[in-house]
């Protein structure tokens, strides 16, 4: 009998109150539409949540980042005229280096040998490249002068 009574889940226990009838009857309905959805129970759901917010900051803020590094790359090649301005290579090439650390930190984030709290590093150092990329666009299309 006290094996039957070890398998009886919290779903299974009848309330004593029509408040507490409610309340567990609104538990069962989460649990079975969480369950129908393909989750364990709420907090999964949460956390999946979570992540794919997450992921989607991630893939804008990274989208944007490599967008304005390609215009940047191509203007120092390209802009004022060909060929192109030793200074002006010069200056893509050093960015391009800040690049390679934030790939490298990105990369081991991803892999979970950093901890999360290195995520606003990460969005520090792109949001400083982004700024680099902005103010070697605007040296090599002369703006200003």
């Amino acid at each position: 009998m006290s094996e039957v009574s070890e398998v009886v889940t919290k779903a299974d226990i009848k309330p004593k109150s029509m408040h507490r009838a409610k309340i567990w009857s609104d538990d069962v309905e989460n649990l079975y539409r969480f369950q129908q959805a393909g989750y364990r129970d709420e907090v999964e759901y949460k956390q999946v949540k979570k992540v794919d917010k997450d992921r989607i900051i991630n893939l804008v803020v990274g989208g944007l980042t490599t967008l304005l590094l390609v215009v940047t790359l191509i203007s120092a090649f390209v802009f004022p005229q060909l060929p192109p301005k030793p200074v002006n290579v010069f200056f893509a090439f050093c960015i391009s280096l800040c690049c390679i650390s934030a790939g490298i930190l990105i990369y081991w984030y991803r892999q979970g040998d950093l901890e999360p709290k290195f995520r606003n590093l990460i969005y520090y150092i792109l949001f400083s490249i982004v700024m680099l990329c902005i103010c070697a666009n605007l040296y090599f299309h002369e703006v200003g002068k």
